[in-house]
């Protein structure tokens, strides 16, 4: 029977361990198919974690492309508006040829129908003749003496005519001239008036520049060595306070053996160097806020004298396109107005020298006598002749200056368009740049670790930049648009005087130098900016090193302090005596002595900081 419960008890326990196997098989493989579940889940949370990063990326290139494209296309259409313009001026001065050309016509008409005038003048003369051959030779005998005497006095008095016109002819002229070459004078001293006025200005805008930097060199010197002086300072109290520090240590440890008040007063000392400390954590703090606010107030004045200069410099270019456009439109009016006055007298006179040659002609015809009239025709074809010789050689001369003024407009149209390829060749360069710094931006984004925080900045610094070179393009076209009314202004002053350009080119040169040299200035002020936050970011580091010490101090202080109140605590808690009802007074150091039977002060610290442990202190003896 107990046998066989022997056997029931071992077949029970290998089922109950055949179960426990099973039981544990069982949990060992559910936790592995939990594992692996969660393996799993882990597996494509990375894999939908690797998707969106892949979208996401691809979403911002999308969009840097998409902003690259618009950026080119903007390019494209700017340069298609270039291209408008300069057909618009090609169309312009091919209108202007062609006004030219008709002017040219209209002149040529006009000769023609004063040839065929004289044509008729000389058939109606013949059919004078004609009716006029029967009186003729019936006055002749009687009136040949009064005919020659007319004639001589007809001749004298042409003669004197044609001399006193020549003269007024002349006399226009010079005063034609001397007007001009007042207009000229007085252009030119505008000119060098406005050109010293810009000159003077831009000596105010550059001793201002120069006082300002200095002003700002001082202040940074100032300030550095302030905060130098103030450093040196603060380094040696410091020292001066752990000398001082470390000396009442080794004092305290030399006085150690003295007694208890004595420690007393140590901890009294301690805890003023401990107030003393505050204090001057407290000062450095308030050193620290002050350098803080003097940082800012420089960093202020900063601010303030480069937005004055940016104002400064935005004023003195308006007052100059100002003037520009006041003198162009002052010497515009003036040269207009000289031009119609030329016009309307010369229309004047070649009337009324018309009416008087037909009036003269006239007369002649119907006073004068067959061999007058002979003679006076011949006189008068060699005449007309010789003022058509000069009306030829005049509307050649014309002609020839209209060419040569129509070549040099061509060659000026095409050197302006060569300067405009070269801006746009720079134009492109520019953009190439940016593409360049587009691809870095893209590398950078492609190797970040964070991606967010990567993208957002590499989004800011897209914005950025795309800002900037939409303000260049701003920039760029309205130089362009301000060019282009200077070109038709200067094509406008190229028909009324030569002199004229040339001193608008200078003044413009002039100005682009003005320009150079104000945007030379503005980085040089951007570099001592740079140096200045560099100065800035150095401080900030010198703050920092001065904190991280006036921490290691007060830690420092606060160890200090804790330790030395324990061991004085534990020295006190020593120096009471378990067996006594009342504690004993401590004796003075120097009166004992080893047969005394009791445990100084020197052996409890020694005790206490490490040394051989003694017995506790028996009682103090009576007497002593």
């Amino acid at each position: 029977m107990s046998l066989k419960a022997q056997e029931e008890k071992t077949v029970a326990a290998r089922v109950e361990n055949s179960i426990q196997e099973i039981q544990e098989r069982l949990r060992r493989q559910k936790r592995d198919a939990a594992t692996e579940e969660i393996r799993l889940k882990q597996d494509s949370k990375i894999q939908e974690l690797e998707n969106r990063l892949v979208q996401e990326r691809e979403t911002w290139v999308t969009t840097l492309k998409g902003q690259i494209n618009k950026s080119e296309s903007e390019d494209k259409d700017m340069e298609s508006h270039f291209t408008m313009r300069i057909q618009e001026m090609e169309r312009r001065w091919l209108e202007e040829k062609a006004h030219w050309n008709r002017l040219t016509i209209t002149k040529d008409e006009e000769l023609r129908k004063a040839s065929e005038a004289f044509e008729k003048l000389n058939e109606l003369t013949r059919d004078h003749e004609k009716l006029t051959d029967v009186h003729e030779r019936l006055k002749e005998a009687t009136e040949a003496g009064k005919g020659r005497l007319q004639e001589l006095e007809g001749k004298m008095r042409g003669a004197m005519d044609r001399e006193r016109e020549y003269f007024q002819v002349k006399a226009e002229g010079d005063r034609a001239r001397d007007q001009l070459r007042s207009l000229q004078e007085k252009y030119d001293r505008d000119t060098a008036s406005a050109r010293q006025a810009f000159k003077e200005r831009e000596e105010r805008i550059l001793s201002d520049n120069e006082r300002l930097q200095s002003d700002l060199g001082a202040v940074s010197k100032r300030i550095r060595t302030e905060y130098e002086t103030e450093m040196r300072h603060i380094r040696s109290q410091h020292e001066a306070e752990l000398e001082s520090l470390k000396s009442e240590m080794g004092m305290e440890l030399k006085k150690t053996k003295a007694q208890a008040d004595v420690a007393g007063a140590a901890l009294q000392r301690m805890r003023a160097v401990g107030s003393a400390l505050e204090k001057q954590v407290a000062t450095l703090r308030m050193q620290t806020s002050e350098a803080n606010k003097l940082k800012d107030e420089v960093y202020r004045i900063n601010e303030r004298y480069k937005a004055e200069f940016l104002v400064l410099q935005r004023k003195w270019q308006e007052r100059e396109v100002e003037i520009r456009h006041q003198v162009e439109g002052t010497t515009r009016q003036r040269f207009e107005a000289e031009k119609t006055k030329l016009k309307m007298r010369a229309q004047e006179e070649i009337q009324e020298r018309i009416v008087k040659l037909q009036a003269q002609l006239r007369t002649e015809a119907s006073a004068e006598l067959a061999e007058r009239e002979k003679n006076v025709r011949a006189e008068m074809e060699r005449e007309l002749a010789e003022r058509s010789r000069r009306v030829q050689a005049d509307l050649s001369e014309m002609r020839r200056k209209l060419e040569s003024e129509i070549e040099r407009k061509s060659s000026e149209s095409e050197r302006r368009e060569a300067d405009w390829k070269e801006k746009l060749l720079s134009k492109e360069s520019d953009l190439a740049g940016a593409k360049s710094e587009l691809d870095l931006l893209r590398g950078r984004v492609s190797q970040a670790e964070d991606y967010k925080l990567q993208a957002a900045r590499e989004k800011t610094e897209i914005e950025k930049t795309l800002a900037a070179e939409r303000e260049r393009n701003r920039i760029a076209e309205k130089a362009a648009s301000s060019a282009e009314s200077r070109i038709a202004q200067a094509m406008q002053k190229a028909e009324l005087a030569q002199g004229d350009r040339a001193g608008l080119e200078q003044v413009r040169s002039a100005a682009e130098g003005r320009s150079a040299e104000l945007q030379r200035q503005i980085d040089s002020l951007t570099l001592q900016l740079q140096d200045g936050e560099r100065g800035k970011e150095e401080l900030r580091r010198e703050k920092d090193a001065l904190q991280s010490t006036v921490t290691q101090l007060e830690v420092e202080h606060a160890r200090l302090k804790e330790t030395w109140k324990r061991k004085i605590d534990l020295a006190q808690r020593e120096g009471q005596s378990p067996a006594s009802a009342e504690p004993a007074p401590l004796p003075d150091p120097p009166a004992e002595t080893p047969s005394s039977g009791g445990q100084s002060l020197t052996d409890k610290m020694k005790g206490f900081f490490g040394g051989k442990k003694q017995d506790p202190p028996a009682p103090p003896q009576e007497g002593i």
